[in-house]
Order: C-alpha cells, then structure tokens, then sequence
C-alpha cells in the first residue's frame, strides 16, 4: 500500500515538475517576445537610443538576433552620415553579416533576408578597402531565385551590377524590372545613370525626362533626376 502511494506520489511530483517547468519556459518566451516588441515599438516612436539598447539585450539574450542587428544597424543608419556614426555602423556590419549567414543556414529559403545579407555587402562595400559586390550579388542572387517576380530584388540586383561596372548587365536586369512595372521611376533613375556611363546620352535622357513628367516637382527623386537633365545641358 506504502509503495502504491509512493509510486502516485512521484508521479504527482513529476507531473507538477513538468507544468512548473512549462510554466516557466512559457514565461521566459513571452518575456522574449516582450523585449524585442517593445524595442520595435521604443524605434517606432523615434526613441532610437532606447531601441537600440533594448535591440542590444536582444542580441545577447538570443533573440531573433539576426532582426536585431538589421535593426542596430538601421538605426546607425538614420542617425546621419557624421564620421562617428559610419564608424560604429561599419564596426557593427561584420556582426550583422555573421548574424545572417547563421540565421540563413537554418532558413535557407527567406528571401528578405538573403536581400539584407545582400544590402549589408553593398554598404561595406561603400567604404575604403573593403569589395563585396561579388558576396551582394550571391545574396541578392539568392533572393531572387526565391521570388523572381519580385522588382524591388530586380532594382538592387541592377545597382550592384552598376557599381561592378557590368554595365551591360544592369541594362538587362533594369529592363526586367520595368516589364514588371513600367513606372518603377527608381529604376529608370539607375537605368539612365547607367546609360550616361555607356554614353547613351539620348537614352538616358529620355528616361530621366519620363520621371521628371511623371513626378511631383517635391520628391527627391524629381531633383535628382533634374540635376541630371541640368548636366545634360537641358
């Protein structure tokens, strides 16, 4: 009888182990989860030093680390272009291309990812001495064999292109984009910049004018273009 009791008394403890341990891990996720939302809402808000130290604790509590450092990142990113803060983004880039790779060793088929991974490699390549281009072009690569209907891909695809200096490339993969839209204006921006370095001055004129007929006099992408015609002599 003792040992029949014992017995249902070890079960009883194992089970309230189990709900205690539940419990806890249910609690320690939702904590998580409370972390990363509130830096998100913290960046929302503008409170960027706040989010940022939040996104912090989210890397080292291991938390959608690879999002946290995109996010750190970004955040840098908006702060300006001062020479302090380039420095801390680009001290910053190698953790978020690591972060990445291991995220995309488990999730090998998030394309928005691959895109970032991509993006990281095109930013460092901005700076004195480091090349990726080659590494963003797998990435973005990557991204669009994911989702190859996708023109936001297809644009950053043909800028990289334009920064390696494979002109003839970019051509092709801008035009891909417009099939898909026609008034895609960003990549019509590129696609003339690309031709003014092929000396298609015509051509590049023509598309820079169809953005400045097309767009509000107001928008960034007007006066770029505008400054463009203006060196063209029009």
């Amino acid at each position: 009888m003792k040992q029949t009791l014992y017995r249902q008394r070890g079960w009883m403890i194992g089970i309230l182990l189990v709900l205690v341990v539940a419990q806890h891990t249910g609690m320690v996720m939702a904590t998580e989860n409370d972390l990363y939302r509130q830096a998100m809402e913290a960046r929302s808000r503008g409170e960027f030093d706040e989010a940022y130290r939040l996104f912090e604790r989210s890397v080292e509590a291991g938390i959608r680390v690879h999002d946290a450092y995109w996010e750190m990142g970004m955040i840098l990113l908006e702060k300006g272009s001062s020479y302090r803060v380039m420095r801390q983004a680009l001290r910053l880039s190698p953790r978020i291309v690591e972060a990445f790779q291991e995220h995309l060793a488990s999730s090998p088929d998030d394309d928005w990812s691959w895109f970032r991974l991509a993006y990281v490699h095109g930013l460092r390549s901005k700076a004195p001495g480091i090349r990726e281009w080659e590494e963003a072009e797998m990435a973005i690569l990557r991204a669009l064999e994911i989702s190859p209907e996708n023109s936001f891909y297809l644009l950053h695809l043909g800028y990289i292109y334009y920064k390696m200096n494979e002109l003839q490339k970019a051509v092709t993969v801008f035009h891909q984009a417009l099939e898909k839209d026609p008034t895609y204006w960003e990549v019509r921006y590129y696609l003339a910049l690309v031709y003014l370095e092929l000396n298609e001055k015509d051509l590049a004129r023509e598309e820079l004018r169809m953005i400045t007929d097309s767009l509000p006099r107001d928008t960034d992408l007007y006066d770029r273009a505008a400054r463009e015609l203006r060196r063209l002599g029009d």
